[in-house]
Parts: C-alpha cells; structure tokens; sequence
C-alpha cells in the first residue's frame, strides 16, 4: 500500500538539488506526518504518538541509512570510474534498495500497522476511499490508450529518465530504448489485478476481529509481497526486470567520456550532499 512505499521516497529526497535536499531533510518529520495523515484519519492522540515515533525514527535514519547510502553511492562510483557496470552490478544495487527498504519497514512499519488496526469504522471507510480514488486514478490512466501508446509512452518515460543523468542522448542509444520499449512485456491489467487482490487482503485483516497476531498479519503483507503474487505477476517482473538492467548497463555503454563525466560529477554531488545531511541538527 502506498502509505508505508511512502517511507522509501524519504531516500528519493537525495536526488533535489544540494540546497532543497537539505532543508527537505530537516522537514522531513512535517513532510512524512502528512504523507501518512492523508491515509489516515487520526485523532489527536494517535496524532501525538505518529510524531513522537517519527522524531525517533528520523535520528535513526540520520545516524543508521545514511552513512549506508554513502557506501553505495561510493560504490557505484568506483565502478563508473572502472568502466562498464553489468546488469549483475545493477541486481546487487537493486538489493541494496529492496534491503533499505525492508529496514524501513522494520524501523517503521509496527506503528504505522498499530495506528492502521486502531481505526474506528469512520477512520477505516475514510482510508477505503482514498484507496479506491488512488485505484480509479491508476485505472484511468490506461483505459484508453492502445498497446502502441503504452509503449511509446514508455520510451518518451526512459528517454527522459535517461537524459536527466547523461544529458543529451545519442542516436544510438536511443535506439537502443526504442528496442526496449518494443520488448517489455505490457501488464497494466496485471498489476492492478494484482494491486485489488492485495487489497482485499489488507482489509480482511482490517475488518477481522482483533488479536495478538494482528499486527503481524498486517505486517507480513508488506514484509514478503512476492510470497504472494500471482503467477502471471511472477513472470512479468522475472521478464522485465532483467530487460530494464540489460537496457541501463547498454546505455551506460554508450555513453560518451562527456555523460560519464556529468553522471560522475552527479554522484560526487550526492556523497557531498549526504555527508552534510548525516552532520547536519535535526
């Protein structure tokens, strides 16, 4: 559910720019309140303690993520400089991520399952509804458009992806992205076939009398989401996924000494960035 995928955007604060990231850092208890409270209705005192919770939890990211991040990124560098970086070194970056989140969950997640089951039935039909127009919206998004606009919509996506860290693209590789977008496997229907089914079981848990296994119920939903995909969305992201590596690494491959240079010079600004984040009061 998009309430506790919030968590993981805090990271996506480090792709502002050096002066905005800063002070969205230090906003971050406001920012993520709202984020949360616009799924959930809290009364004053479940307000009290999602603050009090997030104070905590900002420190521990400040003392705990960031100096991994560093790692990362000095990582990634270090590859850059070597030369090539393989749909393998892409994999491991993406674990990187998966395990940055599951530490999120972890730090975070038992609060924001504990304020979730505490909703009264009004709080619980107000968090249904703003479900529902999240759905209508991601619905309407593709109801409309043929196989080819979806495609073509998916390269204009990449290209542009792609120029914001390498600048202008080449004729080469943007045919190397039109080549992706005419191999991606389309699944739109899929994943939000998969989205409902996932939350029909959020609410059983929600609607279902409370006990001491409650919270880990809810938990679990967000802990290991593959457990409980279909087949058909296993095999999309098994078909994707590997396509989308293959896709960054061939770009990678050709780029010129100059766009190496600009996405070099981008990841020194972010370990920069991230070394006055960890020093800087919160």
């Amino acid at each position: 559910m998009a309430i506790y995928r919030r968590l993981i955007l805090l990271i996506g604060i480090l792709l502002l720019s050096a002066c905005s990231s800063q002070y969205a850092y230090r906003l971050a208890d406001w920012w993520l309140e709202n984020q949360i409270e616009e799924y959930l209705d809290l009364n004053r005192e479940q307000q009290q303690k999602l603050a009090e919770a997030i104070d905590d939890w900002h420190v521990w990211h400040q003392q705990e993520e960031l100096p991994r991040y560093q790692e990362i990124l000095a990582s990634l560098q270090q590859s850059l400089e070597q030369g090539e970086i393989s749909p393998e070194q892409i994999l491991k970056l993406e674990e990187e991520a998966q395990s940055a989140w599951k530490r999120l969950l972890h730090k975070g997640g038992p609060l924001l399952a504990e304020l979730t089951l505490d909703q009264d039935e009004k709080q619980r039909q107000q968090l249904y509804k703003q479900i529902e127009e999240n759905n209508e919206e991601l619905s309407e998004k593709f109801n409309d458009r043929s196989a080819e606009e979806r495609r073509e919509r998916g390269r204009k996506g990449m290209e542009k992806q792609a120029k914001e860290y390498l600048g202008k693209l080449s004729s080469e590789q943007k045919a190397r992205i039109k080549q992706w977008s005419e191999e991606f496997q389309l699944g739109a229907e899929i994943e939000l076939t998969e989205r409902l089914r996932w939350q029909e079981q959020f609410r059983a848990v929600l609607e279902a009398p409370r006990d001491e296994h409650s919270q880990a119920k809810l938990m679990a939903l967000f802990d290991n989401p593959r457990e409980n995909w279909t087949e058909e969305k296993r095999q999309l992201t098994d078909i994707n996924r590997p396509l989308q590596r293959q896709l960054f690494s061939d770009l990678l491959k050709l780029s010129s000494d100059k766009q190496k240079a600009r996405l070099l010079k981008t990841l020194k600004k972010y370990q920069k960035l991230l070394e006055k984040m960890a020093q800087q009061k919160l």
